[in-house]
């Protein structure tokens, strides 16, 4: 069993980052207003915030562009994960094991139908 952080708090939420791994530091860049309309498209294209798409630019990690059915994907996705979460939150509270339930293999294969879709859509 992994062993817990000094720091957990067993109310939930993300455990705070160590110091090394906060981002703490500021730099500050001008642009024009064209520049700054331009950064700010792009960075709504790939889904990201701006300061996230700066930060991926200048260290030079690959930025993608969102396709257009990226958006109803996503959707779809977050609405069956949050279903999932549901069921295993119940399921964890009765004591079952989850794979015993069928609303939970449902939603799975929900979800692995929903990638397959998406994924065909892509190879065409």
């Amino acid at each position: 069993m992994s062993e817990r952080r000094a720091d957990w708090n067993p109310k939930g939420g993300r455990p705070p980052l160590d110091a090394e791994q906060r981002r703490t530091l500021r730099i500050q860049v001008n642009f024009t207003p064209a520049e700054r309309q331009t950064v700010t498209e792009r960075a709504a294209q790939s889904g990201l915030t701006v300061q996230e798409f700066c930060r991926r630019a200048v260290l030079g990690v690959e930025i993608r562009q969102r396709g257009e059915g990226d958006a109803e994907l996503l959707h779809q996705l977050r609405r069956l994960g949050a279903n999932l979460m549901q069921l295993l939150k119940r399921v964890n509270a009765l004591g079952v094991s989850a794979a015993d339930i069928p609303a939970i293999n449902d939603t799975v294969q929900d979800i692995r139908t929903t990638l397959a879709s998406y994924t065909d859509k892509g190879d065409a």
